[in-house]
């Protein structure tokens, strides 16, 4: 007999199947999605809740940053006006 059999007839209840571990409908839906997602290791509320608090931190923060990225560029023409005016005078070139 080798020790993988022995091991089974000693101790059956290892080898049972165990089962999934869900997080408590209580809590609400994209706290019960972190839990669920997280593969384990965020197994209390107040740690999905900060999860999210971070998430929405660092999305907001690259948002403003796109915001301003957007304009600051120097793709406006500095006086639009005279720009057109150039264009009339010169025969639309």
């Amino acid at each position: 007999m080798d020790i993988l059999s022995q091991y089974k007839e000693q101790h059956p209840e290892a080898f049972k199947e165990k089962p999934q571990w869900q997080p408590p409908s209580e809590y609400g839906f994209f706290i019960r999605l972190v839990m669920r997602l997280s593969g384990g290791r965020i197994r209390e509320a107040r740690q999905a809740s900060l999860a999210l608090v971070i998430a929405a931190g660092v999305v907001f923060v690259a948002s403003i940053g796109i915001f301003i990225y957007s304009f600051s560029g120097s793709r406006v023409p500095q006086n639009p006006v005279r720009d057109i005016d150039q264009r009339q005078f010169s025969g639309g070139r």
